[in-house]
């Protein structure tokens, strides 16, 4: 579901799957981040995330026949019983310009409205997470009613809501002690190595010294020389 991504993150994308859009979100590259103090990867829902099947032919799976709507808004229609609701980015952020010309009251500013995911890329742990979104409802003109004869086509917003999460103060050490993990470990590796070595090293010292001690202890003259001189 996207809570966990494998250990090695790409600085390309990501793909995070939502049960209540009954799809996947794809979240592309954007910078390295800091957070905490922490090195991680920062993943973004660009203009391409609810971009229409003609800007993302990735899209164009989840956009209903004959129905072409510009970019910045998905069509969950198809996963709800027909209810004619939308789901875009906070008051149509990165959305095309013919939503907000139709409903005063809106500014879109990154700062509050964006998606972003912040990940550890060695471990793939979730540091910090901005979900955004809002729902709104198409209206139109109904047949045989008389009240909505000269309502405009036009797409309400209703609400907006942001989910989000953060590593607590008291993981930070542990979260950078998992991210230096492998140079950790390839230190302790180096430095077990180098004690070996060393310690190799000693006994070859001790080994030889005790060897030249024997052999300087030894007599000067063979017994048979020194029977020689007695005779």
């Amino acid at each position: 579901a996207g809570e966990f991504y494998p250990p090695g993150l790409p600085k390309t994308h990501i793909d995070l799957f939502s049960n209540d859009l009954c799809r996947s979100l794809r979240f592309n590259f954007h910078e390295v981040a800091y957070p905490e103090g922490l090195t991680t990867y920062e993943y973004i829902g660009d203009k391409s995330m609810f971009a229409n099947g003609t800007e993302n032919p990735r899209n164009r799976c989840y956009n209903p026949e004959n129905v072409l709507l510009p970019s910045g808004v998905f069509n969950t229609s198809i996963c709800r019983f027909g209810a004619p609701v939308f789901i875009s980015q906070p008051h149509f952020y990165l959305a095309d310009p013919y939503y907000l010309s139709m409903v005063d009251g809106l500014n879109p500013q990154p700062e509050k409205h964006r998606n972003f995911m912040r990940l550890e890329p060695q471990s793939g742990v979730p540091v910090e997470v901005f979900a955004r979104f809002q729902m709104n409802v198409l209206i139109d003109k109904v047949p045989g009613v008389d009240m909505f004869e000269g309502l405009p086509r036009s797409f309400v917003p209703m609400l907006w809501f942001e989910n989000s999460a953060q590593v607590p103060h008291n993981m930070v050490f542990k979260m950078k002690l998992l991210s230096n993990l492998r140079s950790i470990l390839c230190g302790c590796g180096w430095s077990l190595m180098g004690l070996a070595f060393g310690s190799l090293i000693v006994l070859l010292i001790v080994f030889g010294t005790r060897r030249r001690r024997r052999e300087d202890t030894g007599p000067i003259l063979s017994e048979s020389l020194v029977d020689d001189s007695d005779s």
